[in-house]
Order: C-alpha cells, then structure tokens, then sequence
C-alpha cells in the first residue's frame, strides 16, 4: 500500500501512501507513471464492499495524483461506464510529453484521455476487431514522436494512434511466424522510437 523509491545504489529515497478507501491512501495499487513535471499517477483499485457484505463485491477504480515528493493532488475515476469512468481496473496508464494522461479502459473497450489537472478530454475506441477497435487492450506506449501504440491482446495485434485518438496503422495477426503474435501482452519501445 506504498510507494517507494530508490536510488540506482538501493539507497530509499521516498516513501509514501497509506491503506485505506478515502483520498491520498491506497488499497491495491497496480500501475504507475510519472509526468514530464515529476508528478506521480498511481492506478488503484479498492473493493468497497468486502467487508461489509463479502458477497457484494463492488470496485471502486481510480487513479490518483501525486506531486513528485507524494503529496496528494486529486483523483481520477470511478466504477462506471461513463467519460472519466472505468468499468474494470483499466490495464495501464501513461503520460505525453505534455503531461496528458491515457488511461487504457480496457472493460470500456477504449482508451480515456485526461489533461494535467484530471479533466476529462476525450476518448477513443470500441469492443471489435476494425481499425480502432479493441479486444483486450493492454498496454500502452508512447515513441519520441508522440504517437501511441496499444496492445490489443485478443485481436493479436499492435494498433498505432496520434494524441487525439486518429488510427494510423495497426500490424501484427494471430500465428507464429514473423510479424505474427499469440495473445500479445506487453509493448516497449527503445530510447531510439
């Protein structure tokens, strides 16, 4: 329910979150990135009913902020299906190099976009298998250039977009030979791309 970082040396540097439901505290976190500013998003998930009613077991998923020294700025989310809801624990979260975040809803089938101060500005994609379209998405990856690439796990492919959700190419199909992929899972880039 923390946390930490450290120095290439192993020394700690930084420490911070506590567990709970309420703002600023952490009950699973899962992901996180960091903005071009230093801030710190942290993706998490809490089941608000588990111990009230073991049986009813609701999600709360939100992705909180953080500055760079783990002071609480705002939250991100909520269990839903509506703009700047999440309908399950969305698989990854990344930041532009304005300090945008996109958050890969992948229970949604799409992709939100949000600006530094947590205001939701758009979203992109669909449950299929057409250009745009997403079954499983599950990670995302920006290049220097600022285009996004998103792995779509269950279509076998990799789909590539601009910052306000246009596609522009996809590459990849079900198999095992070059250019082929089975379930693919993760993406990164090098420093080069």
């Amino acid at each position: 329910h923390k946390i930490l970082k450290f120095s290439p040396e192993g020394k700690l540097l930084l420490k911070f979150g506590n567990f709970g439901a309420v703002p600023g505290t952490m009950n699973s976190p899962a992901r996180l990135t960091i903005d071009p500013q230093g801030n710190i998003y942290v993706l998490d998930y809490h089941d608000l009913n588990l111990e009230t009613d073991p049986k009813n077991k609701i999600g709360y998923y939100r992705i909180t902020k953080y500055d760079s020294g783990g002071n609480y700025i705002f939250d991100i989310g909520g269990t839903g299906k509506g703009d700047g809801e999440f309908y399950s624990m969305p698989n990854d979260i990344e930041c532009d190099n304005q300090g945008n975040l996109y958050v890969l809803d992948y229970g949604n089938y799409r992709v939100q976009k949000f600006d530094p101060d947590g205001n939701f500005i758009l979203k992109f994609g669909s449950f299929g298998k057409m250009d745009g379209q997403f079954d499983y998405p599950n990670t995302i990856a920006f290049d220097k250039s600022g285009f996004l690439y998103i792995v779509d796990t269950n279509n076998h492919r990799i789909q590539k977009f601009d910052r306000s959700g246009k596609f522009i190419l996809k590459f990849g199909r079900e198999g095992y030979n070059d250019g082929e992929f089975s379930y693919p899972y993760k993406l990164y880039l090098d420093k080069d791309n």
